[in-house]
């Protein structure tokens, strides 16, 4: 029996089938006249038809009416369904049940809101996994924390290995996120060209597109290049800036602050080890940040950890059948048990 896995990020929805990536689609939603827009289409479309867009309804999961809307968009809810449904007919050939990996700051109201839309659009699910859990698979380390970001919140997970691992708190820590940043970083970015080279990639809904679509992967790979060049390729001409990690920071001044506390307050002075979702890779100064909690080892991550957790256990997630089974703890792992792959971040 072949399963998918969707795990539940709006910046990036991922979806697997058996081990096997499919798809990844973000949050975002276009109305274009009577014609919807959901995700990777929306987001490539959402600079160049601003009169309606929506990147919110993951975040807020409820049934409450849009001041703006249209007769098959009358709230979140609506949306949400939608978007599952354009990824389950994506996927439904090649998958015969689902599993969702959902933040573990989703409370019970939004979980039985969540599971109702996933039956409306017709997914199989049998079993609802905590995503940080998920991705502390083939940890056995005492106390845990699991830092992740979605498109307008930061969360904040701590697992703790004790017989079971097991996920004991889940909260939202920082209330903007990726949507947020990368609207800074792409103003940065767009005020340094006009200073070099005279062009304001936001003069033009199309290089402003451009602009919004190339920042999240550029920032995303500072690890492995943190002096590479941005380049626009705007009709005949390329523009190129170059950016340092000092201009950088700046889109994230009131963010480390936030993060250090949560986690200080969280650890509460004792050792922790501290991992990092992939969707942190690139920022800049995250990890010379976070080296300042003496008691806290952190630990980046690769894009495939929480595909590769789950995967590890799938006999154990599915339910009875006609049941779905909530997953907030799993066995602890030996040893020796490989741990999902990791990324090396640079500071």
């Amino acid at each position: 029996m072949a399963t998918g896995l969707i795990e539940l990020n709006d910046s990036g929805i991922s979806v697997s089938v058996d081990g096997k990536n499919m798809l990844q689609s973000p949050g975002y939603a276009v109305l274009d006249g009577k014609r919807l827009l959901l995700g990777t289409e929306a987001m490539n479309n959402a600079r160049l038809l601003p009169h309606w867009t929506n990147t919110r309804f993951w975040q807020q999961l409820d049934t409450n009416p849009l001041q703006v809307g249209a007769a098959n968009v009358r709230h979140h809810a609506d949306l949400a369904c939608a978007h599952f449904e354009q990824i389950w007919e994506a996927i439904k050939g090649a998958a015969d049940e689902v599993v969702l990996s959902i933040p573990g700051d989703y409370g019970r109201a939004e979980l039985g809101l969540l599971l109702g839309i996933a039956q409306e659009a017709g997914l199989p699910v049998r079993a609802v996994m905590d995503t940080a859990l998920a991705a502390a698979a083939g940890h056995a380390e005492p106390n845990l924390l699991y830092l992740d970001i979605h498109l307008h919140r930061v969360t904040l997970s701590h697992l703790q290995t004790d017989g079971q691992l097991r996920r004991s708190q889940a909260r939202s820590i920082v209330d903007n996120g990726l949507y947020t940043l990368w609207d800074r970083w792409a103003n940065i970015i767009a005020g340094q060209m006009i200073q070099t080279s005279r062009f304001d990639p936001l003069h033009q809904a199309a290089s402003e597109q451009q602009l919004y679509d190339l920042v999240p992967g550029w920032i995303a790979q500072r690890d492995q290049r943190p002096t590479q060049a941005f380049n626009l390729q705007y009709g005949a001409v390329q523009h190129s800036v170059n950016l340092s990690t000092e201009q950088l920071l700046g889109a994230c001044a009131n963010l480390y602050p936030q993060l250090l506390q949560a986690i200080k307050v969280e650890s509460r002075g004792n050792p922790m080890h501290l991992l990092l979702s992939h969707r942190l890779q690139g920022f800049p100064g995250l990890l010379d940040t976070l080296a300042l909690l003496g008691q806290v080892t952190t630990e980046q991550l690769g894009p495939n950890a929480v595909r590769q957790g789950a995967q590890q256990y799938l006999p154990q997630l599915r339910g009875n059948p006609g049941q779905v089974s909530y997953i907030t703890s799993l066995p602890v792992p030996s040893r020796t048990t490989s741990r999902p792959a990791t990324a090396t971040a640079s500071r």
